[in-house]
């Protein structure tokens, strides 16, 4: 999976976290299915969540 799938995942992620207003658990199963297709493809479920989390 190159970067610009990857970019997408987040931004649609980052949606589902921040966006949207309907149903948690939705939003929640969403989530864990990006999360696992992310792990599948890359080896690292993480790998988003790194993303949206830097310090510096």
């Amino acid at each position: 999976m190159g970067r610009g799938g990857l970019a997408e995942l987040g931004r649609l992620r980052h949606y589902l976290i921040f966006g949207r207003k309907d149903n948690r658990a939705h939003r929640e199963k969403l989530m864990k299915a990006i999360d696992d297709y992310v792990e599948e493809m890359t080896g690292d479920w993480t790998r988003l969540h790194a993303q949206n989390h830097k310090c510096d």
